[in-house]
């Protein structure tokens, strides 16, 4: 069982990946696997990133039928479906890998936290119902398999988002050798942006005259490099941050007038040309290069993300103003009670004078380290 990418000719002689499809064996395409990604990608809009872990969880359930003898169009019993999660356990974890060596090759932990296991069976879910609404099967909703959560979810442990010191960001930003890479840093950690969204913004969404970034209109947004994940919003930026933007464009990114991303890639490398879109695997890159610069352990993207919705409700301890439903806005969150997590952290190693506004904390956070830029 193996996934693979799915390619489309656009142009003469060039193919570009749309997708990802499900094989059994070299020639063996599942069907039901590719019809279910289209459906993911096109209709509920979703990046290829959240269509290869769905990939990934059907992967897992193609190859468990296969092991007890059952097709998807069988009924799964109870006892089938809480076994799944044995066979899991029993699978290699490539994201944890141990520290022993066996004949020269890595050696993997095996099983998969509960958290992985309930997004597999979630991803399962959806498929079946995907399969069920398409008719690609004949069982009955109530047959299907992990239609009650509270039987087949594990518990999980509740683990708080990992954050950054001001002192910390301040290493980053001075670690950064190019105007690019500071605002990069600078952008997650004021706008509270995902990797993805970062990538996807181009020059038409600055509004220079409100200090805003408008995120409201998809077809000013490059969906090829990055993906707005839950709608639109609009975002203000900050003086620190427009300063930087200004000294970008004029000093780094001025002859790259082809690419409307506001984010390029400033040098050609094996992968990307000078001037063309940033990629999210570019920036994933710099925060690998940043941690082994300032050996801050927790040096991530989203770790950023975290450290701005951290900041702006220490803030509210502060200022009234404030409000959790403007996080949630600016988060960009569907539900509120992804917000709410958030409020579990502690607030009280951050001295802040009272009324003190967003804007102004992060101009004394990070505006010393730009100084003379």
């Amino acid at each position: 069982m193996e996934i693979r990418e799915v390619y489309e000719e656009q142009l003469e002689g060039n193919f570009v990946h749309i997708n990802w499809c499900l094989y059994r064996d070299d020639f063996n395409c599942i069907q039901e696997s590719l019809a279910f990604a289209d459906f993911v990608k096109t209709v509920r809009r979703r990046a290829l990133k959240t269509v290869f872990g769905k990939m990934t969880a059907l992967k897992y359930w193609h190859e468990y039928l296969e092991l007890i003898g059952k097709d998807i169009r069988d009924y799964i019993t109870l006892q089938e479906q809480t076994k799944f999660g044995e066979f899991l356990a029993a699978k290699e974890n490539r994201h944890k890998l141990k520290p022993l060596y066996v004949s020269g090759q890595n050696k993997y932990e095996r099983g998969f936290s509960a958290k992985t296991v309930n997004r597999h069976q979630a991803d399962i879910k959806e498929y079946y119902v995907f399969l069920k609404n398409y008719e690609y099967t004949k069982l009955a909703h109530e047959e299907l398999p992990f239609r009650n959560p509270s039987l087949s979810r594990i518990k999980e442990e509740k683990v708080l988002p990992k954050v950054m010191t001001m002192p910390e960001v301040r290493m980053l930003i001075s670690a950064c050798t190019t105007l690019r890479d500071k605002l990069i840093v600078i952008m997650l950690v004021t706008m509270g942006l995902r990797v993805g969204e970062l990538c996807s913004l181009t020059l038409k969404i600055i509004d220079y005259s409100n200090g805003t970034f408008n995120m409201l209109e998809r077809e000013y947004l490059d969906l090829e490099t990055g993906t707005l994940k839950t709608g639109p919003r609009n975002l203000k930026g900050n003086k620190v941050l427009f300063s930087l933007l200004q000294k970008y464009f004029l000093l780094e990114r001025d002859a790259c007038e082809h690419c409307d991303n506001i984010l390029v890639t400033l040098a050609s490398t094996a992968g990307q040309t000078a001037g063309s879109p940033l990629s999210q695997g570019a920036v994933k890159a710099l925060f690998k290069r940043l941690k082994a610069r300032t050996g801050i352990r927790n040096c991530h993207p989203h770790t950023l993300r975290h450290t701005f919705a951290t900041n702006f409700l220490r803030l509210r301890k502060k200022n009234d103003k404030i409000t959790l439903a403007q996080l949630q806005k600016l988060l960009g969150h569907k539900n509120l009670n992804t917000t709410l997590i958030y409020t579990h952290l502690d607030y009280t190693d951050l001295d802040i004078a009272v009324g003190t506004t967003f804007e102004d904390f992060v101009a004394e956070s990070i505006g010393t380290v730009l100084e003379g830029i």
